[in-house]
């Protein structure tokens, strides 16, 4: 074989190598994706797949799936099976046996299987099933998602009981409150069915059970049917009814009027998007709300505008009562996402003269990063219509400042040269002169030194205002001992070492096989 023909294979073999890496890296990917639609089937010692299939799956002729998926030593439908867990894609699973998900808890949340007595610690990701329930309890909360894609939030001292298995997701709300979109909630004295329609917007609405039964329905989007005592209400965005205990829903009420908020902080600082920034110098959300004296109410808006799939009666779109004439209390939330599916804080205050809210953000212990926060006036029937999410972003966090300057250096130059890391777009001054840092954060400068102890100053500011100080003291000196230049000598190797830049594991392994590939193709050519 000449050098061409092995230069040839050679190539066709990396090139083959090559793609069953990448092959190999889809599959992988496709693995992941399957698994994320996968259920699991605790099977219990001594059943078959024959019985698996005919239980759990839509068509028992179905029973090959679970071979496919699993890893079995037998193939034979009859024969009997240990106990394990099967996986099975959920879309073949009954409607009945398909769970919910636990995807977020806040402080103190428990939840008990049906028929049990026990109520457990959950755990994220938790299979919730039939009648499985759950209980958050004060400054708690937890989210479930349901397969259609459907998140129920469970407010504070709130008590659901879930039934995942129908095609309409349904709550059992017995106290508290939730937020929901497309699974119909009941409680002891009323039904809430959210209109579901391609041709609406989708549906959001939160249903409150007061301490005497008294079920209030809001609508932030979309529209409702209440049902009780064989009455039902048609209520669209903005507005809510209340149900009583053994009486029918009450005419639609349009919703408080949402807060009109004014920021009162001096010096607020401002991202490009215009988030409000807080700093570890100031974590004071100041607020100002136009309190209302009264609420009037329009007439409530004709469903004929919002759908056209059911007609309503006269009764129901005519002006409703008056809401509430006075307003006495706020309601704050933060929370970690635009949606309020992960929220962090809830407070509900009294609202003081003139509307002030002076709102100490430093108390709640919260990481740094991106929150947003909204607010609702509360009326005394208990309804409350909130604000649009606001942002704010929450950075403490001081810049670094690493300087190659070792305190109470004496040197016998005039002219000191001083490079360091910082953080990027930086505001840094070396005494008081702004200093050009590039896109990594280094930075270099140079400072004349008089006669005698000299004390440098680095203030690094970032762009939320957080500042970083460091002062040096360097001695200018006519001339340095022996001794003294040796340790001048011993800082400069030093700081050159720091700057040598370090190679990444990445990259050391990248040379690695690109010599190992060198070194092959050279041995192979000299064969």
């Amino acid at each position: 074989m000449n050098i061409k023909k092995r230069f040839i294979t050679l190539l066709l073999i990396f090139t083959s190598v090559s793609l069953l890496i990448s092959q190999k890296i889809k599959i992988q990917e496709s693995s992941e994706e399957i698994d994320f639609v996968l259920q699991e089937i605790e099977v219990q010692e001594g059943q078959t797949l024959s019985y698996i299939a005919n239980y759990y799956l839509k068509d028992p002729k179905l029973w090959p799936e679970l071979l496919k998926y699993n890893k079995l030593t037998t193939d034979d439908i009859f024969a009997p099976l240990p106990g394990m867990k099967l996986k099975v894609p959920v879309v073949l699973v009954k409607e009945k046996f398909r769970p919910a998900y636990l995807i977020y808890i806040l402080n103190q949340v428990k939840y008990r299987r049906k028929n049990s007595v026990d109520w457990q610690e959950p755990t994220i990701n938790l299979e919730l099933y039939n009648d499985d329930s759950i209980v958050t309890y004060k400054n708690s909360r937890a989210n479930i998602k349901f397969y259609s894609g459907e998140v129920l939030s469970i407010d504070e001292n709130s008590f659901v009981t879930i039934r995942p298995e129908l095609k309409q997701e349904e709550v059992t709300l017995l106290k508290g409150s939730v937020r929901a979109s497309k699974s119909k909630v009941i409680t002891e004295t009323a039904v809430v069915s959210p209109r579901i329609d391609p041709k609406l917007p989708n549906t959001d609405f939160r249903t409150k059970v007061k301490e005497d039964k008294t079920t209030l329905v809001e609508v932030y989007n979309g529209a409702v049917d209440v049902t009780s005592e064989g009455k039902t209400v048609y209520v669209p965005k903005g507005f809510g009814t209340e149900v009583k205990p053994f009486s029918p829903p009450s005419p639609p009420k349009e919703l408080p009027p949402i807060p009109e908020l004014t920021l009162d902080i001096p010096e607020v600082q401002l991202t490009a998007n215009k988030e409000l920034v807080l700093n570890s110098n100031m974590q004071q959300l100041k607020l100002s709300l136009t309190e209302p004296k009264q609420i009037t109410t329009p007439s409530l808006p004709s469903p004929i505008e919002i759908t056209q799939t059911k007609k309503i009666s006269q009764e129901e779109v005519s002006k409703p009562k008056v809401l509430g004439t006075l307003i006495k209390k706020y309601h704050i939330q933060i929370a970690k996402d635009i949606e309020f599916k992960k929220i962090v804080y809830d407070e509900i205050s009294e609202l003081r003269p003139g509307g002030k809210i002076d709102f100490n953000i430093a108390k709640l212990g919260l990481e740094d990063g991106k929150y947003y926060y909204k607010l609702s006036y509360i009326d005394e029937l208990g309804f409350e219509n909130p604000t649009q999410p606001q942002c704010f972003i929450l950075d403490t966090t001081a810049p670094k400042l690493e300087i190659n300057l070792p305190d109470g250096l004496k040197t016998d130059n005039e002219i000191l040269h001083i490079n360091g890391l910082t953080e990027p777009e930086v505001l840094l001054k070396v005494n008081d002169r702004t200093v050009e840092v590039d896109s990594q954060g280094k930075f270099t400068t140079a400072v004349v030194l008089k006669m005698g102890i000299n004390k440098i100053n680095f203030v690094a500011k970032d762009k939320a205002g957080n500042v970083t100080q460091v002062s040096k003291q360097v001695e200018l000196v006519k001339t340095l001992t022996k001794q003294e230049k040796k340790e001048l000598e011993t800082v400069a190797e030093s700081e050159i070492k720091k700057g040598d830049k370090k190679l990444s594991v990445t990259t050391i392994l990248g040379i690695t096989v690109s010599i190992s590939v060198i070194l092959g193709v050279l041995f192979f050519l000299l064969q």
